[in-house]
């Protein structure tokens, strides 16, 4: 059961598109994705026009919206002068974590660090989202999907139990379902519950909630962690409202 405080997203005073991907290691997967647009009929949840499986489909579909939000870091860690495998020891001088990061992990809850450090997997992932982040045109936001949702419930002044369980679970599921819900009406449940490449549902809702970040951010309604120099991580601030879903227009 979710506890916390989460209300209807604000409207924006004008009309908005943005962009979330919940980005995969491998280009050839269908990385899941989700469009969020505002209008006179509020918001809506809609598919990219094609699937997103590829960097170049990524970055056609950034050129229709406002604004992208990527969940990978924009930035290696400070001294990053190549990967190494686990438990193997970094080069001299780089740092196992970013600034935004370290914070992130004081105001919100854990997450995973970019480190040099990594699975062959995680390498690719990071090294993918370095070069997306690059070639973007518009300046894209890196998110958190896990601190996002934590940051919906408990807000980002002070870090507390957040008790949400493990997306890959059907409790985990269901608890960030019922967040957007309450953020986006039941278009939420529609959305996650459908796909166009074999995507993950919990792919799907990490997705969803990177889109709200992204129409948060450009309400003036996010707090961003850490510093430029090493990229930050956009989170949302919403002052509480009451867990109450809006209505379906």
């Amino acid at each position: 059961m979710i506890t916390g405080h989460v209300g209807a997203l604000p409207t924006p005073d004008r009309p908005i598109r943005v962009l979330a991907v919940d980005l995969t290691s491998r280009p050839e997967r269908t990385s899941a994705a989700a469009v969020l647009r505002s209008g006179t009929d509020g918001w809506r949840l809609l598919q990219p026009s094609k699937p997103l499986d590829g960097d170049a489909a990524i970055l056609t579909a950034a050129k229709q919206v406002d604004l992208v939000a990527l969940d990978g870091p924009r930035f290696p860690p400070r001294g990053f002068e190549g990967f190494v495998a686990k438990g193997e020891a970094p080069p001299g001088g780089a740092s196992r974590s970013r600034s935004c990061e370290r914070e992130h992990m004081r105001r919100i809850c854990p997450i995973f660090f970019s480190s040099p450090v990594a699975t062959a997997g995680v390498q690719a992932w990071m090294a993918r989202s370095w070069r997306l982040f690059a070639a973007l045109d518009q300046r894209p936001i890196e998110i958190y999907p896990m601190g996002a949702f934590v940051s919906m419930r408990n807000g980002v002044d002070i870090r507390r139990p957040h008790g949400l369980a493990a997306k890959t679970s059907r409790r985990g599921q269901t608890e960030r379902l019922q967040i957007l819900r309450a953020l986006l009406g039941a278009q939420a449940e529609r959305f996650v519950d459908s796909g166009q490449g074999g995507e993950k549902r919990h792919d799907r809702l990490d997705a969803t909630m990177g889109a709200v970040v992204a129409a948060c951010h450009l309400m003036g309604l996010t707090v961003e962690l850490g510093e430029p120099t090493d990229g930050t991580i956009v989170v949302p601030s919403l002052e509480p409202q009451g867990l109450h879903p809006p209505a379906d227009g």
